[in-house]
């Protein structure tokens, strides 16, 4: 509590300051009291807030991007020829994982992010074992595509694990 004449720091159940010697009136405990609960809820308020996760949209941008690229660069007998993801069809599910992660980063909840983060990882994997490995894997390089849909995963998924862990340690 502070007193009106001097401004010096007072205890809240003395009844004069011990600097002026200024009468504290109930008045004055009582509004001391509403603005330090005040100030509690504002805190409070402040620390259940959630901010988006701007490193998951960037990343979730990238992974959206990475189906429009070539995924798969084909080469036989001096040709080449270059796929994306929409070329083959999986550009669709990668555009929706990618929007979720945007989504989920724009609203803050890091551990659906995190999710997301997962699930694109285990489809950059898929995408591995289906146009890398086999028969015809000889002739397919990746492409920047696959690279971008890598990258992107990762980073949703790092950036979803340490959203988390800084949320757990600003709450303390």
């Amino acid at each position: 509590m502070i007193c009106d004449k001097c401004g010096a720091q007072v205890d809240g159940n003395v009844k004069f300051c011990s600097m002026c010697g200024n009468q504290i009136s109930s008045s004055e405990v009582m509004n001391s009291q509403v603005v330090s609960n005040t100030s509690q809820s504002v805190a409070t308020n402040q620390k259940g807030r959630r901010k988006p996760n701007i490193p998951g949209i960037v990343a979730g941008i990238a992974f959206c991007l990475s189906s429009m690229l070539p995924l798969v660069t084909v080469t036989f007998l001096g040709s080449t020829a270059e796929k994306s993801l929409m070329d083959i069809g999986d550009g669709f599910i990668v555009l929706i994982i990618g929007l979720l992660m945007i989504l989920a980063s724009v609203v803050g909840s890091n551990v659906l992010v995190t999710i997301f983060g997962l699930i694109g990882c285990g489809f950059a994997l898929l995408e591995e074992i289906i146009q890398f490995h086999g028969e015809k894997a000889v002739f397919y390089n990746r492409g920047s595509g696959y690279y971008l849909m890598l990258f992107g995963a990762i980073a949703v998924l790092v950036s979803g694990i340490y959203g988390i862990v800084n949320n757990k340690q600003r709450d303390r």
